[in-house]
Order: C-alpha cells, then sequence, then structure tokens
C-alpha cells in the first residue's frame, strides 16, 4: 500500500520509493530544495501508479524519485498543471 502526502506547498510529486515505479520516463541530473533547507539529489523521474481500496487505479507521472526523501509528496498544483482539480472542504453547488 502506498502512502502519500497531499501538499499545496510541495512542486512537485516525490518519492523515495523505488519499487513503486512502473517505469522511468527519462534520469534527471540536479538536485531538490525541501524546507529543511538541505538539497537532494534527484535519481530519475517516472511513473508510479497508485490502487485504490475498490481495484480502480490512479496514474501519476513525472514523479522524481529522490532516495533521501522521508515521505512521498503529492503537490496539489503538479495536479492541477496537469488537468486534474482538487477541492478541500465541503462545496455547495447550485
Amino acid at each position: 500500500m502506498h502512502s502519500w502526502i497531499l501538499d499545496s506547498g510541495a512542486s512537485f510529486l516525490i518519492t523515495p520509493h523505488h519499487e513503486w515505479f512502473s517505469n522511468y520516463t527519462r534520469s534527471r541530473h540536479g538536485v531538490v530544495h525541501l524546507g529543511d533547507n538541505y538539497a537532494y539529489d534527484i535519481a530519475s523521474i517516472g511513473t508510479v501508479q497508485l490502487q485504490f481500496q475498490y481495484g480502480s487505479i490512479f496514474t501519476l507521472q513525472h514523479v522524481w524519485h529522490v532516495a533521501q526523501v522521508k515521505k512521498s509528496l503529492i503537490s496539489t498544483g503538479q495536479l492541477d498543471d496537469d488537468g486534474f482539480q482538487t477541492t478541500f472542504g465541503n462545496q455547495n453547488y447550485l
């Protein structure tokens, strides 16, 4: 089971779990700076598929593999860039 944190302050989708990737679309050289002011190496970028309790599958693309991070982060901004809509709280629609 994958455990992710939905983060409105994150700029990218990031996970330390190499085994979660279904493929790597490209390698990435460089670093990512997180809130702890450390620079972490980006091993590569790829695709991770999340399977939900009732069997539906959600595909995350452009996920950065950063082995040194402790948590997997889903960026709400990245989801928006990929065409998804994120809503928090109760919404009353007319």
